[in-house]
């Protein structure tokens, strides 16, 4: 059983690739679960309106979010947050346990004390948790499991310094597709998306949680540069889509897309991407070797993100447009400042999360089960 949430997608998405991998290692029954969602449909949507309109609005100061982040970044188990914060969806859970006996739950949202739940229903079950960020939220560890997974060592180092046992925490990388591990015919990709090849390429992520209020302004920044073309992609926004298409008709450099599929392929061909600072997409970066150019990061974890990348020398951050437009003209026009970040990036990749993470967790699961018996 795996504990997923909406508030973005990247719980979502490591959920799915957690999946993805069972099923590759011939586990035939994985549940993913949206456990507030399913728990409390009402308040779930709630949390996440607020959340969406906390991200709009965090350019303006007025950021719920970003400032309860930071509040709670160090909380304790003494914390009196805890208590309520940490029972919503435990009716749900204990429920679920008691009828669907999973022989392992594995949580990639911190919802809340899996073990414990565990505990109170009688149920022998190894808990596990996925960290999808490179910055630690004291949320992440107030649950006792048998396993952390973390996407750095230095992420690891933080936890055992806050008292987690060195052997229940494990520098796995961030759980992603199976889909980014591939080798890809850049040339077919090129043909797919009418690409010229004798031109840089600079992906623009601009969906629900992307650089909305400014991609106009950006894109036209990039399509102006000497020998760059702009892939954006929309997402499911299809305002954004008519908008920019209506904006930005007959301009040769810029291919407007909506919903992509294969995000992968579109990575694999670009020299560098303006995108948001969440775990899941970094990490894909990372592994296709493509350097993100974070513009305005979300207070809270994706903040946190993008700083640690860019202490990296991976990573190029700008909090105003005018620092954009000069570093991405940097970047663009300088092949060994490019040729430097793409080595920075490779030092960063973890070799295949998900296969570790999940041959990690079968092991712990046979290991309990031949103790048992």
């Amino acid at each position: 059983m795996i504990l997923t949430a909406s508030y973005g997608e990247g719980h979502n998405q490591a959920a799915g690739a957690l999946r993805q991998q069972f099923v590759r290692q011939g586990v035939r029954s994985v549940q993913v679960l949206d456990l507030l969602a399913e728990a409390h449909p009402f308040l779930n949507s709630a949390i996440k309106y607020v959340y969406l309109k906390s991200s709009m609005l965090s350019t303006t100061g007025l950021d719920y979010y970003g400032w309860s982040y930071y509040a709670t970044r160090n909380m304790t188990s003494e914390n009196r947050l805890i208590k309520p914060v940490f029972s919503l969806g435990a009716r749900k859970l204990k429920e679920l346990i008691s009828t669907e006996r999973p022989d392992a739950i594995i949580s990639t949202f911190p919802h809340l004390d899996v073990s414990e739940i565990c505990r109170y229903v009688g149920a022998v079950v190894p808990t596990f948790t996925v960290l999808t960020d490179f910055a630690l939220h004291n949320r992440w560890i107030l649950s006792k499991n048998d396993k952390f997974y973390v996407a750095t060592d230095e992420l690891r180092d933080k936890m055992i310094e806050q008292g987690i046992p060195a052997d229940q925490v494990k520098t796995s990388g961030i759980p992603i597709r199976h889909s980014f591990y591939e080798t890809q015919n850049i040339e077919e990709i090129r043909r797919k998306y009418d690409l010229n090849p004798n031109m840089r390429t600079t992906l623009v992520l601009a969906g629900a949680y992307g650089v909305m209020q400014f991609t106009e302004r950006i894109v036209r920044k990039l399509a102006a540069i000497p020998g760059n073309q702009v892939v954006v992609v929309c997402g499911k926004n299809e305002r954004l889509k008519t908008n920019l298409t209506a904006s930005l008709q007959g301009e040769p450099r810029i291919k407007l897309l909506g919903y992509v599929e294969n995000m992968h392929e579109l990575m694999a061909v670009a020299d560098c991407a303006v995108t948001k600072a969440g775990g899941i997409t970094l990490s894909e970066a990372i592994q296709m070797n493509m350097p993100p150019l974070i513009f305005k990061p979300f207070p809270g974890q994706e903040r946190e993100n993008a700083k640690y990348l860019a202490g990296k020398g991976a990573a190029i951050v700008s909090n105003d447009f005018e620092r954009f437009t000069l570093q991405a003209t940097a970047l663009l026009s300088d092949p060994e400042q490019m040729r430097r970040m793409k080595q920075r990036l490779a030092e960063l990749a973890s070799d295949r999360a998900s296969e570790c993470i999940v041959t990690d967790v079968l092991h712990t699961i046979r290991s309990k089960m031949t103790l048992q018996h």
